[in-house]
């Protein structure tokens, strides 16, 4: 992670893996952006394209989705309470925070 106040490398940390369909899942992240105090970054792995949001301070996952497409993910945008991911097949992929667990 890098401190948004001097540019400066703090820490670097490789995501835990995870299991789908049977699969061991290691991520590659790119494609970043900081909203609300989170680190919210594009990961993959074996043709499997999620989004994730990590905290700055350590780089602990909060939040981890999984994007139903082949393509690859370009970095999450945000408008009042929905996130938009737009893959590069062409698709805008939609996602609206329940004000119920803001």
């Amino acid at each position: 992670m890098i401190d948004l106040s001097n540019g400066q490398i703090e820490f670097e940390k490789k995501l835990e893996p995870i299991k789908i369909q049977g699969q061991q899942l290691r991520f590659d992240g790119y494609g970043t952006t900081y909203y609300k105090g989170l680190v919210w970054c594009c990961i993959a792995s074996h043709g499997y394209n999620f989004v994730a949001a990590l905290y700055p301070e350590n780089g602990e996952v909060v939040w981890l989705e999984l994007v139903n497409t082949p393509h690859t993910l370009q970095p999450p945008k945000f408008h009042e309470n929905r996130m938009y991911v737009l893959d590069d097949g062409g698709t805008l992929h939609i996602y609206e925070q329940d004000e119920t667990h803001a």
